[in-house]
């Protein structure tokens, strides 16, 4: 049909086509259709539009290059193996911070004592602090995610972990189960993996509720240097002197010594990770002796034996005992000698 401008028009099937000015650029196609002249679109030769950058490619280019590379920073610190698998047992947003920061002073003796520290230190520094009053649980402010399957199993499989030890890392807490693929790394040659790998679980379990409470004891347990001290488990006898003013853990009104504040002292005298538990085994009270005490001067080479002999030699000081049958002999005796837990002048003596 014939079509006139400004009027309507039949089309070729019989159907009304409504006019249009040559500049709407609005108008149906003859066909129908409808012709996109906007910015970016296909013209009708067919060129494709422009190609939207930032696509999954880019962002896996980012990913990539948060990557850490352990093998590099481990040999750039002259690392161990030890180093190294507490390095990649953190996660990588973990990985990236411990990399960032860790900068030893250029005459550290212990490299690998002073990298551990700070493992330590950084993986607490995001689990949250340990209380400070003595006899309460931690309550951190925020439920630590635990670590995924994937973690889990490849850490069980790492260290040849049996079904039991599997078992009770699963049935773990999150922030026990971070600690532990940080922090366990036993030594080469350990005969029962599965038994260190049980006592060390405790210990975290132990150290997330914020230590011992004062008052029970139970088996000796050795310290480095073949010293021994009561660890966690029997009640304590009732019987016994009184440990001196100050001294006694049990009724004690000062805060805790904190775990950041244990780690400090390792890293300021470049103690190693044995160091670390042997202080933290102390009672509260010959902690504080040690750490405002301990001063071995510098150029030492070996703080860690400096360090047991000022322990024993604090632990015997009548000064610091104030009677035979409190801090003296008491508390602290070779590892070879049996302790039981009635034993004579053990009594009500602090922890």
């Amino acid at each position: 049909a014939e079509r006139v401008q400004g009027t309507d028009a039949v089309g070729a099937e019989g159907v009304l086509v409504p006019s249009a000015s040559p500049d709407d650029s609005s108008a149906p196609a003859a066909g129908g259709g409808h012709v996109d002249t906007s910015e970016g679109a296909a013209d009708p030769d067919g060129v494709e539009s422009e190609k939207v950058e930032g696509g999954d490619g880019s962002q896996l280019d980012a990913e990539a290059d948060c990557a850490v590379d352990t093998a590099a920073f481990t040999e750039k610190w002259g690392l161990d193996e030890r180093s190294r698998a507490a390095l990649e047992g953190l996660d990588q947003e973990a990985q990236a911070k411990v990399v960032a920061t860790f900068a030893p002073d250029a005459d550290t003796k212990n490299m690998n004592a002073r990298f551990m520290v700070w493992v330590r230190t950084k993986v607490r520094s995001r689990v949250g602090p340990r209380p400070k009053s003595g006899g309460q649980p931690a309550r951190p402010s925020k439920v630590v995610a635990g670590a995924t399957d994937e973690e889990l199993s490849a850490f069980t499989d790492r260290w040849s972990l049996d079904a039991e030890s599997a078992k009770l890392l699963r049935g773990s807490q999150g922030a026990v189960q971070k600690a532990v693929l940080s922090g366990f790394a036993p030594r080469d040659g350990t005969r029962d993996i599965s038994a260190k790998f049980a006592a060390y679980v405790k210990s975290q379990v132990k150290r997330q509720q914020g230590g011992a409470v004062g008052g029970v004891v139970g088996a000796a347990a050795p310290l480095p240097g073949g010293v021994g001290v009561r660890a966690v488990g029997a009640a304590l006898p009732a019987a016994g002197p009184p440990a001196p003013p100050g001294l006694s853990p049990t009724n004690s009104r000062e805060p805790r010594v904190s775990a950041d504040l244990v780690d400090k002292f390792l890293q300021q005298w470049g103690l190693s990770e044995r160091s670390g538990k042997l202080l933290h085994t102390l009672p509260e009270p010959l902690q504080r002796v040690v750490i405002a005490g301990f001063s071995p001067g510098k150029n030492i080479q070996n703080p860690d034996g400096k360090l047991q002999a000022y322990v024993r030699s604090k632990t015997a000081d009548p000064k610091v005992a104030g009677h035979s049958g409190g801090w003296g002999a008491a508390p602290v005796r070779p590892a070879s000698e049996p302790v039981p837990w009635n034993a004579p002048g053990w009594g009500a003596a602090p922890v």
